[in-house]
């Protein structure tokens, strides 16, 4: 069903609205955005992991999309891990789990700072997550910093696949509104050809992934030369 509006909406308000939409009607969803491809085994996956997690209240979503595979060539031990916190990009959730999202950036904020949680919710400084959150209060652009900082708050996290089963196409002739493209994109991960069944693991904070994640983030930051360039470009426009 193709639900139409007469004005762009933003990503922020559409992402809500159609979630909140279904919610009404189901009790899970997969959530795609345009520019998401995805692997033939994507669909299995995210729904057979909704199934296995749907009753566990430590779990807040999983997701089709991973970061970490080159950081674990030589691992064939384990087929997916779990990250603190929610996440954007090709996913799916709970009705349990979604009605406790927070749209309050600022009260947010203000609890991740007041329990002394801000370190650790910028992922031990590889990346300004409190910053973003902070700002969002501001201008109102993203839901995703709220949906982590929600789950963050309540110790729930995202289940990842090892190997990545989905894509963000990056368009280099053309930036889009809300992303900047890198010279040497983190986000542009190959799509798994492998079909990846979900197994049942336990829902905690496994260091080495948690270590890789950070590292991923590092490397996700444009170097500082480049974002001199961009302020001072800004700057004068």
């Amino acid at each position: 069903k193709i639900l139409n509006n007469k004005i762009n909406l933003g990503l922020k308000k559409s992402i809500l609205d159609g979630i909140n939409y279904i919610f009404k009607k189901y009790e899970k969803i997969i959530v795609l955005e345009d520019d998401i491809q995805t692997s033939k085994y994507f669909l299995e996956f995210i729904n057979r992991a909704l199934d296995m997690y749907k009753d566990e209240e430590s779990v807040c979503q999983v997701s089709g999309y991973s970061y970490l595979e080159k950081y674990f060539k030589n691992n064939n031990n384990t087929s997916s891990y779990f990250l603190k916190g929610g996440d954007c990009l090709a996913w799916g959730t709970w009705k349990r789990a979604w009605k406790i999202y927070e749209d309050d950036s600022i009260k947010l904020y203000n609890k991740i700072k007041k329990n002394g949680l801000i370190r650790e919710f910028d992922r031990q400084g590889s990346s300004n997550f409190s910053n973003d959150l902070k700002s969002n209060s501001q201008n109102q652009k993203s839901w995703a910093i709220n949906w982590y900082a929600s789950t963050f708050l309540l110790n729930m996290y995202t289940l990842y696949p090892l190997k990545s089963l989905a894509l963000h196409i990056v368009d280099h002739e053309q930036e889009s509104t809300n992303y900047k493209i890198q010279k040497n994109d983190p986000l542009k991960i190959d799509i798994s050809d492998d079909r990846n069944i979900p197994v049942k693991i336990k829902v905690e904070t496994n260091y080495i992934f948690e270590r890789y994640y950070q590292k991923f983030l590092k490397s996700y930051k444009e170097p500082l030369f480049t974002r001199l360039i961009r302020k001072v470009s800004n700057f004068f426009n």
